[in-house]
């Protein structure tokens, strides 16, 4: 068997786990627990995946706040607008 060039633990923080991808350039790496017991593995492919969807629900929830506070200024602002038209 070939040991793997890093090992993930179960509780391990993700600053900590993209380090271990990048200087051990690997693509795939074991999980264990505290016992060194094998849980699974992690990708670095699945872990950008969740990221990337993670940044787009988040762009998606701040552009419709962004624009539900510009709906809601121009409609506070309406009557004005009436007024001089």
């Amino acid at each position: 068997m070939i040991k793997p060039p890093a090992v993930i633990h179960s509780n391990e923080k993700m600053k900590s786990i993209i380090e271990k991808f990048e200087h051990s350039k690997a693509w795939n790496l074991p999980v264990v627990d505290r016992k060194q017991h094998y849980i699974g593995i992690i990708s670095k492919s699945r872990i950008f995946t969740v990221y990337r969807n993670a940044l787009i629900e988040h762009t998606e929830i701040l552009l419709n706040h962004k624009l539900s506070c510009v709906a809601n200024s121009i409609s506070s602002h309406s009557n004005v607008l009436h007024i001089y038209w």
